[in-house]
Order: structure tokens, then C-alpha cells, then sequence
């Protein structure tokens, strides 16, 4: 177990991706967090936050957005990808 720094929550060392011989001091959802936010500087605060909080109780249920068709669908109908903050690729199979 392992604090995130920008959340503060106690986390598995599994929700941070691995850097250097440890682990990054930020998990997966915070980083994917600081990516749209990075990503989308024209979207107004709210409009942000829900989409944040969207895809962070969509995470949490096991459940991720596709990029290509839209459609919500459970993770192992994505590939697992180490370079996405998820772990998964954006793109169902």
C-alpha cells in the first residue's frame, strides 16, 4: 500500500505505474486526471469535473469509455497498454 500524492488516498502498488526500480508518486486515475485536464484547457471547470468524476467511477466498476465507437464496455474488452495511464488501450479490440 501506497499514499498518492495528489489524492491521498492509501492505494495498491499495482494503481501507480512503475518508474525507474519503484513506483511514480501519483496513481494511474490522478494521472489520467492531470492528462485531460492538460488535453481539454478550453472546457469550463464543471464540464471537467464531471467528466473526471465520470471516468473515474467508470474505472472503479471496472468499465472504460472507447474512444473509436463510444460504446462503455467492461476493461478486458481492451488491450492492456503500460504507456496509458489505465493500463489499458483507449480502443476496444
Amino acid at each position: 500500500m501506497k499514499p498518492c500524492r495528489r489524492c491521498h488516498k492509501e492505494k495498491a502498488l499495482s494503481a501507480f505505474h512503475k518508474k525507474g526500480q519503484g513506483h511514480a508518486a501519483v496513481c494511474k486515475v490522478c494521472c489520467s486526471e492531470k492528462d485531460f485536464l492538460r488535453n481539454h484547457p478550453d472546457s469550463s471547470l464543471e464540464e471537467r469535473e464531471s467528466l473526471i468524476d465520470n471516468k473515474r467511477q467508470l474505472l472503479s466498476e471496472g468499465l472504460q469509455r472507447c474512444t473509436l465507437c463510444h460504446a462503455i464496455k467492461p476493461l478486458n474488452a481492451f488491450r492492456k497498454n503500460n504507456r496509458t495511464p489505465t493500463g489499458y488501450s483507449n480502443q476496444c479490440r
